[in-house]
């Protein structure tokens, strides 16, 4: 049945007026107004929904027929925003952090998503949420301004939307979920000074957890924990008996449990010095409180022993579950020259540097060798400075002699907040020698080892039993230019055009991004440090997307400003284009910390499309941080194309003419020679 309509709601009175012959789609809700209606060429994407018109094209199929159906249902369907999301399974809680998995659209709406948003406000704000290795992450609520962070033991309301390039789907069904703060980090014994029947403990704690710590606990010797009597440092052990070697380690509680045991230390305490008689009218003099460096010798009963040394064990103690801190005063900073502590006493060094790749060290009655290969790093040794450098994943072989039989020489790098690491664990032979390698790498999942001058620190156990410990300086290199990876699945980011992404060492990290668009300026601001990028105009741009993101596009062969500061001085930023990790260019870092540079998105070995913009450069602390963009990659418009086809057409000609030319030349010159000879 045919039924002759009015044109109420059309936008003008002349319309529909099938311009240019070529509008074919009408467009209901116009601009958002409820049956406001105007024609469009069906390949706009100005409108969220069409009537399909059939008749007077070659190309429609016949009325009526299974194509006409599946026609009018496909040019509906790739016009639309997607279908609502959902939010799957239960939302998981942990310090400041919300995790879950979304289940995809089952409508895209005939366009390619280009991400998520979630609200924890009923839908009044939204924000994007930001996805690795199969999970969403949220550790901020969606309000607009200044992020604001998740609060522990505090319910939110979870709705997520997914986006396309028309706009945001509906809102999911909300789900519930709950931050909660998690057990303490282990605390690290900086040190352990001895009084009369006492030992105070000094220590650090990098991590509470997100709860505060309300108490901090002590065993000696494997027994039972004990609380100190308040959770700050230092805690005092008293009670105990003096020449008496204790073993100690601590633990953190916190109300989300109880943290793992520091690395074991040791203490002795000791007896008062005597005092010379004094008048009545002087007060006495204090005892002096002496401060020890940890170790874990334990005496043996029945031994007589000079001064200063500390008694034989009849066995080798087990490995050092940890670096002695502090154990030659450093504090974690690195010594000019080699130092050595032998049973609680500072000992001289002997330093013999052979070459630029061998160091030989003798200490008491223990001899340490440190020889690195060529090509993977060296020694150096400067106004009685002696340090070592290493490129990552360098192998040093060590090797020595002097020392107690079965024991173990470990070798590790204090890092302050940052922790600690083992590289080695070398036996000692039954003749106290022994020989091995150190490897300065780590897994693509582990912890990175920080860039820059560090503490190397060689422990084990002389020929009488007295614990030997040495340190030297150490300098970890820039490793060559490679992409940042993801240490949670260890690959490189992924994003789509408007996301973005800043990792620390391989791990998220809160950054603010602010875009300016009039100047084609997006910026990446953590703490301390910041990157830049400005493209330029000239066909680039930048716009900021509703939820406060970066969208930008770049033409193949244009160019684009990068900067940053708050960097290690001296060190080297890398501007990285992948999915195929294309390296953009490098730029060195000045002596404050800063850089400038400018990169060329070149077109011979960048493709068209959506790819993942990464800047990265060495923090202060020697880990990598990175800036993760997701950008449009495209090429100039048709008449830029053509003036440079013409260009490159009108260079081969000349190199043709400028061929002949030359062949005319050398033939004139072959007759010529020819003619002579013949006379």
């Amino acid at each position: 049945t045919t039924v002759q309509l009015a044109r109420a709601g059309w936008v003008f009175e002349v319309e529909p007026n099938n311009s240019g012959g070529n509008e074919h789609c009408a467009a209901t809700n116009f601009r958002g107004d409820l049956g406001l209606w105007n024609d469009f060429q069906c390949e706009t994407t100005q409108v969220k929904g069409y009537l399909v018109e059939f008749g007077g094209r070659v190309d429609d199929p016949p009325s009526g027929s299974t194509a006409f159906t599946e026609a009018s249902r496909t040019a509906i369907a790739s016009v639309s925003v997607p279908s609502a999301p959902s939010i799957s399974g239960a939302i998981t809680g942990s310090n400041g952090v919300l995790s879950f998995a979304i289940t995809a659209p089952t409508n895209s709406g005939g366009r390619d998503l280009i991400g998520y948003e979630y609200s924890t406000d009923a839908g009044a704000s939204f924000r994007a949420v930001t996805q690795s290795g199969g999970v969403f992450r949220i550790t901020t609520e969606s309000a607009g301004g200044p992020p604001t962070p998740l609060v522990n033991n505090t319910s939110y309301n979870v709705q997520v939307r997914a986006l396309n390039s028309l706009g945001a789907s509906d809102w999911s069904t909300a789900v519930s979920g709950t931050p909660q703060a998690e057990k303490p980090s282990a605390p690290v014994i900086s040190s352990v000074t001895a009084g009369n029947q006492t030992l105070t403990v000094a220590f650090t704690s990098s991590d509470d957890g997100g709860s505060p710590v309300t108490s901090v606990e002590y065993a000696l010797d494997g027994g039972n924990f004990q609380a100190f009597s308040a959770p700050a440092s230092p805690g005092t052990i008293t009670g105990l008996t003096n020449a008496t070697a204790y073993s100690i380690v601590i633990r953190a509680i916190n109300d989300a449990g109880t943290s793992d045991n520091s690395a074991s230390a040791t203490g002795t305490p000791v007896a008062p010095a005597p005092q010379a008689p004094t008048r009545r009218s002087q007060p006495p003099a204090a005892d002096p409180a002496i401060t020890t460096p940890v170790t874990p010798t334990t005496p043996t009963g029945g031994q007589v022993l000079p001064p200063g040394r500390t008694p034989t064990p009849g066995t080798a103690p087990a490995p050092l579950s940890g670096p002695l801190p502090g154990a030659n005063g450093s504090g974690g900073q690195a010594p000019t020259a080699p130092t050595a502590v032998i049973g609680g006493r500072s000992t001289p060094v002997n330093t013999n540097v052979t070459g630029t790749n061998q160091v030989n060290l003798q200490t008491g009655t223990s001899s340490l060798g440190l020889s690195i290969p060529q090509g993977q790093g060296g020694v150096s040794s400067q106004g009685g400075n002696t340090e070592l450098a290493v490129s990552p994943g360098a192998q040093t072989r060590l090797s020595g002699s002097g020392l107690f039989p079965g024991s173990t020489v470990q070798v590790f790098m204090p890092l302050g907040a940052n922790g600690s690491r083992e590289i080695a664990q070398l036996p000692v032979d039954p003749s106290g020698s022994f020989d091995g390698d150190a490897v300065f790498t780590t897994r693509p999942t582990d912890p990175p080892l920080p860039i820059g001058r560090h503490v190397l620190q060689i422990a084990s156990l002389n020929d009488a039993g007295e614990r030997v410990v040495v340190e030297m300086a150490i300098n970890i290199a820039q490793p060559s230019p490679a992409p940042e990876i993801l240490r949670s699945n260890g690959d490189i980011p992924g994003l789509l055009p408007g996301q973005s992404l800043a990792t620390k060492a391989g791990e998220p990290t809160d950054v603010l991004l602010t875009v300016d668009p009039t100047n084609f300026l997006t910026t990446v601001q953590g703490d301390g440090w910041s990157f830049s990028i400005n493209v330029g105009g000239g066909g680039n741009s930048v716009e900021e997307t509703a939820d406060g993101g970066a969208l930008i596009s770049v033409l193949r062969g244009g160019e684009a400003s990068i900067s940053g500061n708050g960097f290690m001085p001296l060190t080297r930023a890398d501007i990285w284009l992948f999915s195929d990790p294309t390296l953009l260019g490098s730029v060195e870092i000045d002596e404050n910390g800063e850089f400038n540079g400018n990169v060329t998105v070149d077109g011979r070995v960048v493709p068209v499309g959506d790819h993942t913009l990464q800047i990265q450069g060495v923090g202060v602390d020697g880990f990598v941080l990175a800036a993760n963009l997701g950008v449009v990659v495209s090429d100039a418009d048709a008449e830029t194309a053509t003036t440079t086809t013409e260009q490159a057409a009108m260079g081969v000609l000349w190199w043709v003419v400028a061929l002949i030319a030359l062949l005319a030349i050398i033939g004139i010159i072959w007759w010529w020679r020819t003619r002579r000879q013949a006379n």
